[in-house]
């Protein structure tokens, strides 16, 4: 454009820092925003927000807060899109503490609303941080307000719990989410799971059945994952005979076994034949 005798305005640097953002070329994005003070313009909320989600896509949470900073000391106002994505810069679970803060900072923007998928960015960071506690207590914090959670944030909720073994946890998240209407398969299968690595194996196969003779049924179609969870929670030389009855189940409900169902068919066989010797 300078080779023509034109100047780029704000617009067109906007344009080029939302292409930088899409690929996720966070140090060009860096190297823009400076740019566009040398030239003297003023970026504004579009220019941050673009900024601050191509450092989230190139997962650097460093250079997403160094800008959220600029934006502040600038007296850029913020928006849902910006906190969205700061908050979800620290979703791989080793900075859950940032993302605690950085909801705590949202809340006391009287301006902002925090929305579902700040939420979710928050509950995912505890739930990669193995926080399974404080995903419980913000999933409750926002039941007392007018906020609405999706399955996202509840299915995040849940993987906290389930890699917590707090089975107890999963089966109220999954109350909660059959009462919401937002049970689907990622949330059976994390129940199910939790279910099984604390051996109980009947409550298992029962959230297994509930998904098909309930309501739930006509919302959630179980898939193999669903069935493969199932047959491990039934693994055990009390339980074995179980875990083949859903293997069965399974073929019936026209599902084609993989790997993984032939392995745990296989445990499963291999505790028949104890048992039989024992037995005899």
């Amino acid at each position: 454009m300078r080779g023509q005798g034109l100047e780029p305005d704000l617009v067109v640097h906007n344009a080029a820092l939302t292409a930088w953002d899409r690929g996720g070329k966070w140090e060009q994005a860096l190297r823009l925003i400076h740019s566009i003070r040398r030239l003297g313009f003023r970026p504004d909320i579009i220019s941050f927000n673009a900024a601050v989600k191509a450092c989230t896509r190139g997962n650097h949470w460093q250079p997403a807060l160094f800008v959220f900073e600029c934006l502040r000391w600038q007296g850029v106002q913020p928006n849902e899109v910006t906190t969205s994505a700061v908050v979800g810069s620290f979703e791989d679970g080793e900075r859950w503490e940032r993302a605690v803060h950085a909801w705590a900072e949202v809340k006391c923007w009287p301006q902002l609303q925090p929305n579902i998928v700040t939420i979710g960015s928050v509950i995912s960071a505890m739930s990669a941080g193995l926080h399974w506690q404080f995903a419980r207590e913000l999933l409750n914090e926002i039941s007392r307000s007018s906020l609405q959670t999706d399955a996202a944030a509840l299915n995040a909720a849940a993987s906290a719990c389930a890699k917590a073994s707090e089975w107890e946890s999963t089966l109220h998240l999954l109350e909660w989410s059959s009462r919401q209407g937002h049970v689907d398969v990622i949330m059976l299968n994390l129940v199910i799971s939790a279910l099984g690595f604390r051996g109980l194996w009947a409550l298992a196969l029962a959230v297994l059945d509930v998904a098909k003779t309930s309501g739930l049924a006509t919302r959630v179609t179980r898939d193999r994952d669903c069935f493969n969870t199932a047959m491990f929670a039934c693994i055990g030389p009390t339980s074995w005979a179980k875990s083949l009855e859903v293997f069965q189940q399974m073929k019936q409900h026209g599902l084609q076994p993989d790997i993984i169902s032939f392995r745990w068919a296989a445990r499963a066989c291999g505790h028949g034949r104890l048992a039989d010797d024992v037995h005899t």
